[in-house]
């Protein structure tokens, strides 16, 4: 008789759990696999080429900069490679301020791109599997069952840490059925202290006199080192209000 309900045991292992959802999402497990692995090797490849990529950028002037941001919301958008490579690419060829405002440019291309393939992908697959999690459920309320500015509020957060991949993050958020104007100045808003801290990092590495090292080393450590950490408090502070969202709490916990 095939007409019995399944009885076996829910997943219990981390593997186990891991096979149910991917099996669950359905087209989207595969994309969801190569958004978390793919663009982290990617990446890895084009941190290496800074040296060759930045006189062919420069060369260019005026196209170099439209071959940067185009190429910024393509690769990232579909995922080939991560945020944070290019964002230093940015940094590293043009400085900290045009530096900072191409990688936003190009990060918020990549952000509709990304909006635009994931919308026609995505399925309500997902939304069953956010009901089988109270936690992400929570979340998920937050961003779509009550206020507009709410919503705004937690993809801002969702934004911020940096060691989260662009692309999940994205496939989350569409899937969850948050609208797109909240999906697109959420984004904005939360990527901001991320993408300077990145693009001036690499600024200041890119204008390193590396015969000087020894007199520049200091003065060097120490303002990489208080951008690392200004962003590390940003992104413990936004990580805590999730995880006061994810609660079911009222309040965002800052």
């Amino acid at each position: 008789m095939n007409d019995l309900p399944d009885a076996s045991p829910p997943p219990s292992t981390f593997w186990e759990k891991f096979r149910h959802i991917i099996r669950k999402l359905g087209p989207v497990g595969p994309v969801a696999l190569i958004s978390a692995t793919v663009p982290a090797i990617a990446g890895a490849a084009l941190l290496s080429q800074l040296h060759h990529l930045k006189p062919w950028l420069l060369d260019r002037g005026l196209q170099g900069i439209i071959i940067f941001v185009l190429g910024y919301a393509i690769c990232a958008g579909f995922p080939i490679l991560p945020t944070f490579s290019i964002t230093a690419l940015g940094g590293w060829v043009y400085g900290f301020r045009l530096g900072s405002m191409l990688g936003l440019a190009g990060y918020m291309g990549a952000v509709v791109v990304s909006y635009a393939w994931l919308k026609r992908v995505s399925q309500d697959r997902v939304i069953g599997i956010l009901h089988e999690h109270p936690k992400w459920q929570a979340v998920r309320d937050g961003l779509v069952g009550e206020s507009r500015w709410r919503a705004l509020f937690i993809v801002a957060l969702l934004r911020v840490p940096p060691n989260v991949p662009f692309a999940v993050i994205n496939i989350v958020l569409v899937s969850a059925k948050v609208r797109f104007r909240e999906y697109f100045f959420g984004s904005l808003i939360g990527v901001i202290p991320r993408t300077a801290a990145l693009a001036y990092i690499a600024s200041r590495l890119g204008r390193l006199e590396w015969s000087k090292i020894g007199e520049q080393k200091w003065y060097v450590a120490g303002s990489i080192g208080s951008t690392i950490f200004s962003l590390a408090v940003i992104t413990w502070l936004a990580n805590r209000a999730i995880r006061h969202i994810a609660r079911g709490k009222k309040g965002s916990g800052i």
